[in-house]
């Protein structure tokens, strides 16, 4: 049974990568096609080889063998610029076809369209010289295999203690990326002792030279970007070159060379360095945060139950912490589920209790005029909670704007006018309210926060899980040649070959990312998130509710004072009872409902009882005045988001190694391969590059 499930396993995950794979396909080659990555007037080398012969006159006879993929394109050029060089002349050029074996004809004018099996060599103008040839792949793709050929005059300096061939092979001007570039500089002679012949490069730190004997260098790049430059530069401190006088320099320069390439090794390696070690510490923190959490995560899944006890209240008749409790903390913990931590659609009722507290307290009053709610400060806000001091503020800065006394749908003018700090002030509530539970051990912030984690592990695996999968197939596509051009012209030659070095490097990282996702995503059930204490406190709260609504069923019940009435109406109204509540006293108080018992004594003892019932007291019909106070606390509110909203949119050694990044010559003796898009006046494409 085990082997059948596995088979079926395996064949529904195979079916299922195989939909994607063809699925990303077909995206990926629609989006090629769109953009028109896969058909640009493009070049892209698989392979450049250089090989340097220096002769005993100081020449240098440069062969350069070109493996290209050429896109619409006719015409390809090799430039060259004399100002700042070195070299006196660019002589005895050759181009051939190495796929048919054919020579190029040579002609002696420039061409913008260069006629297929031809080509150029000559400046076009003080400075460039060029060498440009005919492709005839105008109107179609494909590979080609061209060699060429030339000889620099005069390219080795001889100094009193060395002799030095320096040559930039590309410069920063080259148009075409390469996937891998390599080549062999030949001495003329050898030399006695390997270590009298020494080589550096420039260009790519992932490139590399190397003495391969007593008389040749080699070096190789691998995917060598447009845009990069890349030289070589072989010293000999044995006599080999009979140079042309201009060459020779009658002082001694071998120390400031090995300076000077030092320099430049220390400086690319100190870069390269600082820059792994800081990435490679960043990356083991990681591993190691990600291991910690999934040992984490796995002793909680290992634990039984969230470890709470709860206790059977049905009833109960107290406030909980009755004398520094609040409303928005009674809320949270009457409403809370850990699903859905937030309290906001209670947030009128909230704040409307916290009005009627304040009142309770004896910060402020109200007085009803017809259905008409006024609202009056008293004294300030010493005492009071910092959550109750979040809505004190909206009160009291209303009063100020007034000028006194206001009718409770003021506050909307106020958020209208100071929207910014209306809905500050209601995030304070919310805020210091969380964080009072917080400092009262009645949540257990810690906990909070991983199972806010918890909650969204799963859909984290999967969306891991599903990326790596994309990124998988969109590799193993950009694998296919056709595909692989279009990835190159996009990303960049090294693209494929540095995301499957990234792919391996992250794999550890992605491992422990999915494990953790996994176990997290099994222990919601085991995380309490209210602390032992915070559930007791949730447990009395509900019963305290169920008491109010209940009363009048309870049997041998001791009957509350009107003044624990006025309390209980408080939290009735951030429970959104209040009018169940209400209901229930008239059982037992039918006397408070009457206007007659609204002395000035009683008045005076139970202002909010009296505010709350005043519609059933005085006969206002179609009027509640906690209704009023949600009403106006919602439209404030809803008010200063949406003035918000509208301000807002308003508003080395000798001996080789690795290549280097310096390079001492500011001008580029050979400029490159490749120029940018050029018309002729029939509208024509020169190149593409």
């Amino acid at each position: 049974m085990g082997t059948i499930n596995m088979k079926e396993f395996i064949k529904k995950h195979l079916k299922s990568l195989l939909k994607m794979f063809i699925i990303m396909l077909i995206i990926i080659t629609i989006i090629i096609l769109f953009t028109g990555t896969l058909f640009d007037k493009s070049q892209i080398m698989d392979e450049l080889n250089y090989d340097v012969v220096l002769m005993e006159d100081g020449s240098a006879r440069i062969t350069e063998t070109w493996d290209v993929y050429i896109s619409y394109t006719n015409t390809l050029f090799r430039d060259f610029n004399k100002i700042g060089s070195s070299f006196d002349n660019i002589t005895d050029v050759t181009v051939k076809d190495l796929q048919t074996g054919k020579i190029l004809q040579q002609i002696d004018e420039k061409m913008y369209h260069v006629t297929t099996d031809c080509y150029y060599a000559l400046y076009v103008n003080s400075s460039n010289f060029e060498i440009a040839w005919g492709t005839g792949m105008e109107n179609r793709i494909g590979k080609k295999q061209y060699q060429i050929s030339y000889t620099v005059l005069n390219v080795v300096k001889d100094y009193n203690d060395c002799e030095e061939f320096y040559w930039k092979l590309l410069s920063e001007e080259n148009a075409i990326p390469v996937k891998k570039v390599t080549g062999k500089i030949t001495m003329p002679d050898n030399v006695s002792k390997i270590e009298n012949l020494k080589a550096w490069g420039h260009g790519p730190l992932n490139g590399n030279i190397k003495i391969a004997s007593k008389n040749s260098i080699e070096f190789s790049v691998d995917n060598l970007e447009a845009g990069r430059m890349l030289e070589v530069r072989a010293v000999t401190t044995e006599d080999m070159f009979d140079v042309n006088s201009s060459k020779i320099r009658n002082y001694s320069y071998l120390n400031t060379i090995m300076q000077e390439e030092n320099k430049w090794a220390n400086e690319s390696n100190d870069v390269a360095n600082y820059f792994y070690i800081i990435l490679l510490i960043i990356y083991v923190i990681a591993i190691i945060i990600n291991l910690i959490q999934v040992i984490k995560a796995y002793k909680i899944n290992k634990k039984k139950d969230d470890g709470i006890i709860h206790s059977d209240i049905k009833y109960y008749r107290g406030i909980p912490r009755e004398e520094n409790a609040t409303p928005p903390e009674a809320s949270y913990l009457y409403f809370f589920k850990k699903d859905k931590q937030d309290t906001m659609q209670h947030q009128s009722d909230i704040v409307s209790a916290t009005f009627l507290n304040l009142a309770l307290k004896g910060y402020i009053s109200f007085r009803t005029v017809d259905k008409n709610v006024y609202v009056n400060i008293l004294k300030g806000s010493n005492g009071l909670n910092r959550d109750e001091e979040a809505v004190y503020e909206i009160l009291n800065g209303t009063y100020k704007m007034q000028g006194g006394e206001f009718e409770i749908s003021k506050i909307n003018t106020f958020a209208k006018n100071n929207y910014t700090k209306y809905s500050q002030l209601i995030n304070k509530m919310v805020n210091e309210s969380r964080e009072s539970m917080y400092r009262q051990e009645l949540v257990d912030k810690a906990d909070e926060k991983l199972y806010k984690k918890s909650s969204s592990a799963n859909d984290k695996y999967y969306f891991l899980v599903g990326a790596v999968k994309i990124l998988i197939i969109a590799l193993i596509i950009g694998l296919l040649p056709i595909f692989n051009r279009a990835y190159i012209n996009a990303f960049g030659v090294g693209f494929v070959g540095g995301f499957i070095t990234i792919a391996i490097i992250f794999l550890p990282l992605i491992a422990t990312l999915l494990v953790k996702f996994k176990i997290r995503s099994k222990i919601q059930s085991k995380i309490a998130v209210l602390t032992q204490k915070g559930t007791e406190e949730q447990e009395k709260w509900k019963g305290l509710a169920k008491f109010m609504e209940e009363f009048s069923l309870i049997k041998e019940r001791e009957v509350p004072e009107l003044a624990l009435w006025e309390k209980y109406l408080v939290y009735a109204t951030a429970f959104g009872i209040a009018d169940k509540v209400i209901e229930q006293m008239k059982a037992k108080y039918p006397e408070v409902f009457v206007e007659e018992y609204w002395n000035d004594e009683n008045l005076q003892k139970y202002q909010v009882l009296n505010f709350a019932t005043s519609n059933i007291i005085y006969g206002v019909s179609n009027y509640h005045p906690l209704s009023v106070l949600n009403s106006s606390t919602d439209r404030a509110y809803s008010t200063s988001l949406s003035e918000i909203a509208k301000h807002s949119s308003s508003s080395g050694s000798g001996g080789g190694g690795g290549f280097s990044g310096g390079g001492r010559r500011p001008v580029a003796e050979a400029d490159g391969m490749g120029r940018k898009i050029v018309k002729n006046s029939y509208n024509k494409f020169v190149c593409a590059i």
